[in-house]
């Protein structure tokens, strides 16, 4: 039986407004979820929408991209981290415009970014995206009145193709990152083979910055020899890594593992040290020589870099003149004003400026006319077939007139037999560099083998 209320009953109500709490939970959930520079969803909103995708029964392709971009450390190392985080939130910007539908894009942290991308049945639907987000950058992005120039790598991995897990995946597509970064390619999409050369990567990087700072590199030395007076007048620094296990192992993999990461720097400093010591020693043994050393694209837009240099040349006691900087073409295309404002300031140095492998980046006579290059050096590729090949013969002596014309010297790399030799002197090649001279060699074994060339002059001129 139910009660009635009388007048005699009384009720407490207890009424909250709620609104306020329900809007800090939102800001709390918010803040776990977005990077606060740039306002994306995080890494733990990017797991927890790969992990819905990928846990339907049925679930559809599922494509992830995993960003990267190329040039960026330079921006926060000579720029600051306040300009780095201005051109995160601009890059942020851009390939959020690019993207379409239901398409997710998250920083997950530094300068990576990944795509998710669900339904996905066609290549062509992600190598157009790619293709978006590369262009988005194509332009320069500017930040504190500097012109700033950053690109991208992508690596792709598919599921279920490659991995229904969302944290394997993640890995999979970071793997065919560095193979993008490697290759010098936009995108990559993941590769079984790939990921052996990546175990060895991640072993090999922290073993690398051990060699550097304890003495485990080495510089050898190979001679150029002037085609037009018979003496070898430069030699070529070329770096060399003996690891424990894997023996010597190949210059273009330890340098570009250098290159994308922070070892670049330590190992420029490094090479540019110790050939410039070698240097001095020869000075004091009264053999002349002078060093080519390599510099990497993002040495060369480094504005700290020239001071350190002027610092080594006035510590180790040798000429300027002596020291000539290899730069290839296109390290002159990350920010080409900056790069020829460091240029300029090593010309002030009084330092040679050579532009290595000529010919297989994209040649411009502007900066060959506007940098005051002393010399080209034409890549290998053009002269090892030289005698098979009549379309090399046409490179090579096109290169020759023009540089001649302009004024400067020409070194042909790659020279392994006496016919190729011999051409090169006839069409007016400056110097020649390969193994019909010499194999490169340690700093005590090249200068020896200088002197004993050098000396054997009048003997050669009389054969």
């Amino acid at each position: 039986m139910s009660k009635v209320a009388s007048e005699d009953d009384l009720f407490v109500v207890v009424i909250r407004d709620v609104t306020e709490r329900q809007a800090q939970r939102r800001a709390l959930e918010h803040q776990a979820t977005h990077d606060p520079l740039t306002g994306l969803p995080n890494r733990t909103a990017f797991m927890r929408h790969m992990g819905s995708l990928l846990a339907k029964e049925h679930g559809q392709r599922v494509a992830l991209l995993m960003l990267d971009l190329s040039r960026f450390k330079e921006v926060n190392d000579t720029l600051g981290h306040d300009v780095g985080d201005e051109v995160l939130r601009e890059v942020a910007r851009r390939f959020t415009s690019q993207l379409q539908g239901s398409a997710l894009i998250s920083r997950i942290g530094g300068d990576e970014f990944t795509v998710v991308l669900a339904d996905v049945e066609r290549r062509e639907v992600i190598e157009s995206l790619c293709a978006r987000l590369l262009d988005s950058l194509r332009s320069p992005i500017t930040a504190r009145g500097v012109a700033i120039e950053v690109g991208v790598n992508v690596g792709i991995a598919f599921s279920p193709d490659h991995s229904r897990d969302a944290k394997e995946l993640l890995r999979l597509a970071d793997v065919a990152m560095y193979v993008a970064k490697r290759k010098g390619s936009a995108f990559e999409i993941y590769d079984r083979d790939d990921d052996k050369h990546t175990v060895r990567r991640l072993g090999m990087l922290s073993e690398l910055r051990t060699a550097i700072e304890q003495g485990g590199m080495s510089l050898h030395y190979q001679p150029q020899v002037n085609l037009k007076t018979g003496k070898t007048e430069s030699v070529e620094a070329l770096v060399r890594w003996r690891h424990d296990m894997h023996g010597n192992v190949d210059p273009g993999e330890f340098v570009a593992l250098a290159e994308a990461t922070d070892l670049i720097r330590p190992l420029t400093d490094w090479t540019l040290r110790q050939a410039l010591a070698d240097l001095a020693s020869w000075n004091k043994r009264q053999v002349e020589l002078r060093v080519g050393i390599n510099i990497s694209a993002r040495v060369i837009q480094d504005v700290d870099f020239p001071r350190r240099l002027e610092t080594l040349i006035r510590e180790t006691g040798t000429r300027p003149a002596q020291i000539e900087l290899e730069i290839t073409e296109s390290a002159m295309l990350v920010d080409p004003e900056r790069a020829r404002h460091i240029v300029r300031s090593l010309h002030s140095l009084g330092v040679l400026i050579a532009i290595d492998d000529y010919g297989t980046g994209f040649s411009s006579l502007g900066y060959l006319r506007d940098l005051r290059v002393h010399a080209l050096k034409l890549d290998k590729s053009f002269v090892v077939d030289l005698e098979a090949r009549a379309q090399n013969r046409v490179i090579v002596e096109s290169t020759v007139q023009m540089a001649h014309a302009l004024g400067l010297r020409v070194v042909a790399e790659g020279v392994e037999t006496e016919w190729a030799k011999r051409y090169l002197e006839s069409v007016g090649y400056d110097f020649g560099q390969g193994y019909w001279f010499a194999r490169a060699m340690s700093a005590a074994d090249c200068s020896a083998w200088v002197q004993r060339f050098n000396d054997a002059y009048p003997e050669r001129l009389a054969v």
